[in-house]
């Protein structure tokens, strides 16, 4: 029976390890030297949409208790493949690739954004679930206002000065948040 058991065990580790490739393979998280790809958009394009493409990010959040003194936290920035999309006319145009990993690095802003506020709060343990979704919305809403803004205002990369302008700016953004890059931290808590 505990041969049985352990054997059991075995196959839920090996079944759930067998399936680490495909989740990896599924998303591309933010990263400063890997740049997003064409092969990477593999979304079903709507049958009615003025866009060339669309990137689909998500800025994903968790935390545990390693003690009663601390918190962990884990704040990634990815983009999903499978709701990720371009028109097949668009998949030579490095133009609008440049301007969707502008997208990309908006997000990792929002992401190290959120990661800077999780770390400079000071909470107690029955607090920390509540004000990560407090800081994880008013974070989104505002990269949300962000992402519209960098579109309207370059024409969704149409007006190459505007385009070079908010790559600049991204950039900046980036280098002006480094400290807070590291996707898993510990806090302490009051």
């Amino acid at each position: 029976m505990a041969q049985e058991k352990r054997f059991s065990v075995l196959l839920l580790v090996a079944g759930i390890l067998s399936l680490a490739p495909n989740i990896r393979d599924s998303i591309v998280v933010w990263d400063p030297v890997r740049q997003l790809h064409w092969t990477d958009y593999r979304g079903q394009v709507p049958v009615q949409t003025p866009h060339g493409a669309v990137t689909h990010l998500v800025v994903q959040s968790s935390n545990v208790f390693p003690d009663w003194r601390h918190v962990d936290y884990e704040v990634i920035c990815h983009m999903v493949k499978e709701k990720s999309w371009v028109k097949p006319e668009h998949r030579r145009d490095s133009v609008l690739l440049r301007h969707e990993q502008v997208h990309f690095d908006l997000a990792e802003c929002s992401a190290r954004t959120l990661r800077k506020k999780l770390m400079e709060e000071t909470m107690a343990i029955d607090e920390c679930n509540s004000r990560l979704q407090v800081l994880r919305d008013s974070v989104h809403r505002e990269l949300q206002k962000l992402q519209d803004k960098y579109d309207r205002e370059t024409a969704h990369g149409v007006l190459v000065s505007e385009q070079a302008r908010w790559a600049r700016k991204v950039e900046h953004m980036l280098d002006s948040l480094s400290g807070y890059s590291q996707t898993r931290f510990r806090v302490a808590l009051r």
